[in-house]
């Protein structure tokens, strides 16, 4: 099935139980696992950008994270992080995260990519606005030894908030497969949700896809509400079963392929139906 991630971001907007609410309606809708942002204003930007002072009230305290993780948990939900700094690799470390997120910003930042090599754990590294030498650079710190096994996952997204549908370059999901071997997902800014169904029909092994509650979130046009994201789930898992997974053949069709086979393949001695034959095995 398709891993559907709920990214948060900053849509919490610096509030713990808002954040808890999040992960609770995420759970809800569906979301297989709910994602956060770990950083802090002076690992980002330098004090004289206006970003700075944007950032500095939606970091997310140290503090936050068992919690976090204890509701992803309760909730049946598995709990995934972007650091963003070193010092944010170390402390999810030691609260134990399992799995790692690169943002696309960060593909080139070398040495928060080894310390995160170093702990072992899977990654999902997204890939918008760079280039195949950038992706290959960074798998290389990633992936030393070039195993590409399925604890690198790259992630197709663009550098568009919210992405124009004609900027979604989705055929680049076959490319990146073929291209570095990786298992590859999806990380959509539209709010046109059914488009990220074309990603299923490529084979995307997840889709990432920012959420809110209400619309009061700073994130929230390029995010899905609690009833959208429902939608797209179930979109998705229709998706994936129509795509299916085996060939038609004579040994793997569907019971209703074999009745129609039986009772409406014309006949090469007269060219006529055959007699109806209800039971078919």
């Amino acid at each position: 099935m398709v891993e559907m991630i709920a990214e948060v971001s900053s849509n919490h907007m610096g509030k713990l139980d808002r954040a808890l609410m999040l992960i609770e309606a995420a759970a809800v809708a569906g979301a297989d696992t709910v994602k956060f942002q770990y950083f802090h204003a002076e690992t980002l930007w330098r004090e004289d950008d206006p970003r700075y002072h944007t950032t500095l009230p939606l970091s997310m305290p140290p503090a936050w994270i068992p919690r976090l993780q204890q509701q992803c948990s309760d909730q049946g939900v598995s709990f995934l992080c972007t650091p963003f700094s070193e010092e944010a690799v170390l402390c999810l470390q030691d609260h134990g995260v399992t799995r790692y997120k690169v943002a696309s910003g960060d593909i080139t930042y070398f040495p928060m990519l080894q310390r995160i090599a170093q702990t072992g754990q899977p990654v999902i590294l997204s890939t918008g606005f760079a280039s195949y030498l950038e992706i290959s650079r960074a798998l290389d710190i990633l992936d030393p030894r070039g195993e590409r096994n399925k604890d690198i996952t790259l992630l197709h997204c663009t550098g568009g908030y919210p992405t124009k549908p004609e900027d979604m370059a989705l055929r680049r999901i076959l490319s990146l497969g073929e291209e570095f071997w990786c298992p590859v997902g999806l990380s959509s800014h539209w709010r046109e949700w059914y488009l990220d169904l074309i990603g299923v029909a490529y084979g995307v092994v997840c889709i990432e896809k920012h959420f809110d509650l209400d619309g009061a979130g700073i994130e929230a046009g390029h995010s899905l509400f609690p009833m959208e994201f429902r939608s797209l789930v179930e979109a998705v898992k229709k998706a994936h079963d129509a795509v299916g997974d085996r060939w038609i053949n004579e040994g793997a069709m569907s019971q209703d392929d074999l009745y129609a086979r039986a009772n409406y393949r014309r006949d090469e001695s007269d060219w006529l139906r055959p007699v109806m034959k209800e039971n078919q095995e």
